[in-house]
């Protein structure tokens, strides 16, 4: 079977809260083992054993639109005045096709679960430059599904 890859571009991905707020740059999610060496203490070899997992934080971000992103905006401040439920809330990084439907790719949807809030940047401004004005919000997850 030939392989068939797909392009950077050709991902959807949805906060469950903002179902309408597309992103279009995430961060790779990326697990990492903590190595632990130790002396095994009868042939003088240092051993290694694998320790805690970690995982990296990703980064969301999209060109802002003052008018799309009320919603995204009024989420974050609920979050900034209320906080999160200990829960947090689900992210999900689904293959699309290179279309302009966007439709689903059947295989594997990336879920991250168990997401917080650990920063929200607003956009920079520059009058004197042309650059597109960015909103990035930068997430802790628990867990990892495919």
């Amino acid at each position: 079977m030939a392989l068939k890859p797909i392009t950077q571009k050709q991902f959807l991905v949805i906060l469950d809260k903002l179902t309408d707020t597309y992103w279009t740059k995430a961060t790779a999610p990326k697990e990492t083992r903590e190595v632990v060496e130790y002396n095994d203490g009868q042939t003088g070899n240092i051993r290694k054993a694998l320790g805690f997992l970690n995982r990296d934080n990703i980064t969301l971000s999209k060109p802002f639109d003052p008018a799309a992103d009320k919603a995204l905006m009024a989420w974050y401040e609920n979050i900034r005045k209320n906080g999160t439920t200990a829960e947090g809330f689900t992210v999900t990084i689904t293959p699309v096709n290179n279309d302009m439907a966007g439709t689903t790719i059947s295989g594997v949807t990336i879920t991250l679960t168990g997401c917080q809030v650990v920063s929200f940047r607003t956009p920079e401004v520059d009058r004197a430059g042309s650059a597109i004005a960015m909103v990035e919000l930068e997430l802790l997850y628990d867990d990892i599904s495919f």
